[in-house]
C-alpha cells in the first residue's frame, strides 16, 4: 500500500503522521536537540525511521514554513503569459519580497475579455531561505519530500475530507506550535489564508516567567507550562487553578495567556476582513478550529465569544479518533502528498525527487531481473543434482562390478601405506596395537608421538568413575612400565578446564 507522510518543522519539535493505504493513521513527536540546522536531520532521521525502508516509494508532504496563499485575478492574452503577468501583479501582495520568495500558482478559472482573458489565478508563497534548510536536511536523513504544501492547502484539504466546508464560506484556524493558520473557504475552495508568527510556544513561554501569586514568586519549567495550558486551557477567571501543589489564581494565569490570544484573535479579524475583500467572497459564516492549540479546553467557546461566530473544533475523526483536530493540517497535507496543485518546491528539490522515483523503479528492475537469475540458477542446480545422483548410482553399480584384482590392489596399496608409515619409527605395529587393546577405560587420548629417539608424548583427558581424575592417570604411567610398553614413565601437567566438569587434562611423557 502507498505510504502518505505529513511533515511539519517547527522551532522547538518534529511532528509527521502517516497512513498506509487507508489501514489507520499513526503520529510522532519528536523534540528537536536545538533549533539549528546542523542537528535538524538527525531529529528527522530519528522521527522517521520507523519509514525508512519504505521511503523510496512514500509520498511526504513537507507543510511549507511561514506560507501564504492569495486568489488573484490577472489579465493575459493567453495561458502562456500567465506567469509573466503574474509576476507584474505579485508585488505588494505577499508579506515578503518577492527575491526571497518560492512561488508557486494554479489557474483556477478563466473568461475571455476581447482580445486577452481574465484568469482567476491561486498563488502560493513562502520564504526561500526558511524552506532550504528543511529540505537539505531532510536530504540528509535520506528523505525528499513529494510536495512542500502550504499550510493552508493542508487545512483546505482536511476540511474537504471530513465535509465541513463544502456549503458555506468558513474560516479555519490552526493554533499550531510556532505559528497560526488562518485559511479562507469559499464552497470548499481556498480563497485566501496566511501564516501568523504565534502559537502555543508564545503562550507557554509567556507561562515560564515569573509568576507572583500572595507575596510568593515561582517560575514554571517549560514541561510544567505545557502541561499546565494543555490541560487548563481558557478557564473563567474566578476559579483557582491547582496544579503541583500550589494554587494559581485563574486571573493571573489569563493575564499571560490572554494578551497572546487575543492578539491572534487580531490577526484572525485582519484575514477575514482583507481576505473577504480581496477575494470578493462572503464573510465567513463559521469557525473551525484544529491543531494543539485549538483543542486547549473551552479555547473554542472563548473564541467563538470574541469573534461572534459559531466556532467548534475541525472534525477528523476518521482519521485520528477523537482528539485528531490537534494534527488536522499534517493529516490533510498528508492527505494530498500525490496531488498537490500547489507545490512550493524549488526545481533543484523536484529534481532529487525525480531521482529517488527513477531509483525506485530502477531498484524494482534489479530486484526482477535478481529473482529471474536466482529461479534460473536454482532450475540448473537441481539439473545438476539430478546428474549427480544419477552418476553416483553408475558408480556404485560400477564399483560392485569391479574384479578381485582391483580389491588386492586396494589392500597392496594400504600395506604399502602401513609400512612407509612405520618405516624408521622405533616403535612397531604390535606395540600400537598392545597400547590400543590394553589401554584404561578411564583415559582417553587426544594426541600420541613417537620420536625417532624413541620419546613417546602423550597428551589426553581422564574421567572419573571408581576413582579420581589424578589416580587414573597415576595408574596409566604404571600400566606403561609394567606393561613394558614404556619406561620412565612421568605425568608432566594436569589440569581441569571446568571445575565442575569431572575431566582433567593431562600431559605424560616417557621412553620407548
Amino acid at each position: 500500500m502507498a505510504l502518505r507522510i505529513g511533515l511539519e518543522i517547527g522551532t522547538r519539535t518534529v511532528r509527521a503522521v502517516w497512513t498506509a493505504g487507508g489501514r489507520g493513521w499513526e503520529r510522532r513527536v519528536r523534540t528537536r536537540a536545538a533549533d539549528a540546522a546542523a542537528t535538524l536531520a538527525q531529529d528527522l532521521a530519528a522521527l522517521l525511521g520507523p519509514l525508512r525502508r519504505r521511503r523510496l516509494s512514500a509520498a511526504l508532504a513537507l507543510v511549507a514554513p511561514a506560507s501564504s496563499v492569495r486568489l488573484l485575478t490577472i489579465r493575459a492574452r493567453d495561458a502562456k503569459h500567465v506567469p509573466a503577468a503574474l509576476a507584474d501583479a505579485l508585488p505588494g501582495v505577499l508579506p515578503f519580497e518577492i527575491a526571497r520568495a518560492q512561488i508557486s500558482h494554479q489557474v483556477r478559472r478563466s473568461s475571455r475579455a476581447g482580445d486577452a482573458a481574465d484568469y482567476t489565478v491561486s498563488v502560493a508563497a513562502c520564504e526561500r531561505e526558511a524552506l532550504a534548510p528543511m529540505l537539505d536536511a531532510l536530504w540528509r536523513a535520506g528523505w525528499a519530500p513529494s510536495a512542500v504544501v502550504p499550510s493552508g492547502a493542508a487545512l483546505a484539504q482536511a476540511a474537504a475530507a471530513g465535509g465541513r466546508s463544502a456549503h458555506d464560506t468558513v474560516l479555519l484556524v490552526d493554533l499550531g506550535a510556532s505559528r497560526t493558520t488562518v485559511t479562507l473557504l469559499d464552497e470548499g475552495s481556498l480563497a485566501y489564508s496566511r501564516d501568523v508568527a504565534l502559537g502555543v510556544e508564545h503562550m507557554t513561554e509567556a507561562l515560564t516567567g515569573q509568576i507572583s501569586v500572595g507575596g510568593v514568586t515561582w517560575r514554571l519549567s517549560w514541561e510544567d507550562a505545557e502541561r499546565l495550558l494543555r490541560e487548563t486551557g481558557m478557564p473563567a477567571s474566578d476559579q483557582i487553578l491547582r496544579f503541583g501543589g500550589r494554587e494559581l489564581p485563574a486571573s493571573a494565569y489569563l493575564g499571560l495567556v490572554q494578551p497572546i490570544l487575543e492578539h491572534v484573535l487580531s490577526e484572525i479579524r485582519r484575514t477575514m476582513a482583507f481576505g473577504s475583500q480581496t477575494a470578493s467572497v462572503a464573510s465567513p459564516q463559521r469557525v473551525l478550529l484544529s491543531g494543539p492549540g485549538g483543542v486547549m479546553p473551552g479555547l473554542a467557546e472563548w473564541c467563538g465569544q470574541h469573534l461572534g461566530l459559531p466556532t467548534e473544533l475541525l472534525d477528523v475523526s476518521q482519521w485520528l479518533g477523537a482528539d485528531g483536530a490537534a494534527d488536522a493540517l499534517l493529516c490533510g497535507a498528508a492527505n494530498g502528498a500525490r496531488t498537490a496543485a500547489l507545490d512550493l518546491q524549488p526545481a533543484a528539490a523536484r529534481q532529487r525527487q525525480a531521482f529517488l522515483v527513477s531509483s525506485t523503479r530502477l531498484t524494482q528492475l534489479l530486484a526482477v531481473c535478481t529473482l529471474a537469475l536466482w529461479l534460473g540458477t536454482a532450475w540448473w542446480h537441481w539439473q545438476r543434482r539430478d546428474l549427480a545422483q544419477a552418476a553416483a548410482a553408475l558408480d556404485a553399480r560400477s564399483a560392485a562390478l569391479q574384479p578381485v584384482v582391483a580389491v588386492q590392489e586396494a589392500l597392496a596399496s594400504q600395506d604399502e601405506v602401513e609400512r612407509q608409515l612405520l618405516s624408521g619409527q622405533p616403535a612397531t605395529l604390535d606395540w600400537f596395537r598392545r597400547l590400543a587393546d590394553d589401554f584404561p577405560n578411564a583415559v582417553r587420548l587426544s594426541e600420541l608421538v613417537v620420536e625417532q629417539t624413541g620419546a613417546v608424548k602423550m597428551r589426553g583427558e581422564a574421567e572419573e568413575r571408581e576413582q579420581s581424575p589424578e589416580a587414573s592417570v597415576s595408574e596409566l604411567a604404571l600400566w606403561l612400565d609394567a606393561e613394558g610398553l614404556c619406561q620412565a614413565a612421568q605425568v608432566d601437567s594436569t589440569e581441569r578446564p571446568d571445575a565442575a566438569e569431572p575431566l582433567m587434562a593431562f600431559a605424560l611423557s616417557c621412553q620407548l
